[in-house]
């Protein structure tokens, strides 16, 4: 009973450090509202606001430019529905109210498929990331220079990759709040590498690579990927352990299903 005690207080602790958070960062939002609009299959942003003149509503489009203006009011809409859910969590912890309160609104606009998703879920999860992890997301690093000609995909976050594969991972890992580097060096021995992803475990701090091999049905490649494992062995990393290894070819290529089955088993 008294274990349970201690666990109400501590929920009732970050209940209240949410609700704080929530207070400071609305002290600062931005003018207005966000409403995103789907036509043709594209997303469109508009900002609304209240004209000072005449008092009545304008609407204004949204560039893809002011990105980081959009995701500030995507936020806003998202803690403006926070904020009661949070409100009425306390209440109900402190016994002053029998109900517990839905957070169905919220997990609404955070589903993948909201339109407010992509402002949102990368987002939402670097708030949450304690500070020596963002710290470590924040650092520059030294990244692969070896043909910037093929990044040539883009992922949700708008960084570019060498194949769709590598979307799919950094897609999902953004989307589960996961920490990463994208083609960190790394020497191992005398030799330089720049795995696919470096991964800060966000519970852990723990450090795990990912490396993707795409073309297996590619002799040379393959015999390549073989030396690079067994570079990774020679020197202390091994699936499972401290690193993920998936593979595809033609015939046989990653899906997403397993991208996340991956990142919830080692993660979350």
């Amino acid at each position: 009973m008294l274990d349970i005690e201690l666990r109400k207080e501590e929920y009732i602790k970050e209940v209240d450090k949410k609700l704080k958070f929530i207070d400071d960062w609305m002290l600062q939002a931005p003018e207005g509202q966000i409403e995103v609009f789907k036509k043709k299959g594209k997303y469109y942003w508009y900002q609304f606001c209240k004209d000072k003149d005449s008092g009545k509503k304008v609407r204004k489009y949204i560039k893809k430019s002011e990105r980081d203006l959009a995701k500030k009011l995507a936020l806003k809409k998202y803690f403006r529905k926070a904020l009661p859910y949070y409100q009425k969590m306390k209440l109900f912890l402190t016994g002053k109210s029998n109900r517990i309160p839905s957070n169905a609104e919220l997990l609404k606009l955070t589903s993948p498929d909201s339109p407010y998703y992509e402002l949102l879920y990368r987002t939402l999860h670097s708030l949450l990331i304690p500070d020596d992890i963002k710290k470590w997301m924040d650092e520059p690093y030294e990244k692969s220079q070896s043909h910037p000609e093929h990044l040539t995909n883009v992922a949700a976050s708008g960084e570019l990759v060498r194949s769709k594969s590598e979307v799919n991972i950094m897609d999902a890992l953004d989307a589960h709040g996961i920490p990463y580097r994208y083609e960190c060096k790394l020497t191992l021995g005398d030799v330089d590498f720049y795995p696919d992803f470096t991964i800060k475990h966000p519970k852990t701090g723990k450090i795990f690579y990912w490396e993707h091999f795409g073309k297996m049905d590619d002799d040379n490649y393959r015999n390549s990927t073989f030396n690079k494992i067994q570079l990774y062995y020679n020197n202390g990393y091994f699936p499972s352990i401290n690193m993920i290894v998936t593979f595809e070819d033609s015939k046989n290529p990653l899906s997403s299903k397993e991208v996340h089955g991956l990142i919830k088993t080692y993660f979350l």
